[in-house]
């Protein structure tokens, strides 16, 4: 009798069903206490790691890992544009995808060096990193910036 409940359940798990809400996991991590984890709808292999329910004042949360914040230069927003999230997926105007918003000291905070054809971009106190040649930002470090 157990059997059948056991093979629904993995079921369920494996192939969720298309329009329902994404499901959460609570995961521990090591060292950094409890991660909630969001499985996408329709996109059973793409999970959202989420930042932990713990503030850090003066660091930052990306892939699993703390980080320091940095004291960089204030940013200034061209005109018309103000602070937002950018989310995966996003297209970022080529407004920002000059060297001005460049990136390049990535390797001093943990980030990793991105792939030939993308470069992580400041945008506020977020970095994200975004495939020049379409704009699309593959990956978002969010607050890195003090």
């Amino acid at each position: 009798m157990k059997r059948p409940f056991a093979i629904a359940a993995v079921f369920a798990l494996t192939f969720p069903l298309a329009g329902h809400a994404a499901a959460e996991t609570v995961i521990k991590h090591k060292g950094h206490g409890e991660v909630v984890v969001k499985h996408k709808p329709g996109h059973p292999n793409r999970v959202e790691i989420m930042r932990p329910a713990e503030h850090r004042p003066h660091q930052f949360w990306h892939r699993g890992a703390w980080g320091v914040r940095i004291h960089g230069p204030a940013f200034r927003y061209p005109r018309g544009w103000h602070a937002r999230p950018w989310a995966i997926g996003a297209v970022l105007p080529a407004l920002f995808l000059t060297n001005e918003y460049f990136y390049d000291d990535y390797n001093t905070i943990g980030l990793q060096a991105p792939a030939p054809g993308y470069r992580w971009i400041r945008y506020g106190d977020d970095l994200l990193l975004v495939n020049i040649r379409t704009g699309e930002v593959e990956d978002t470090a969010y607050d890195v910036f003090e």
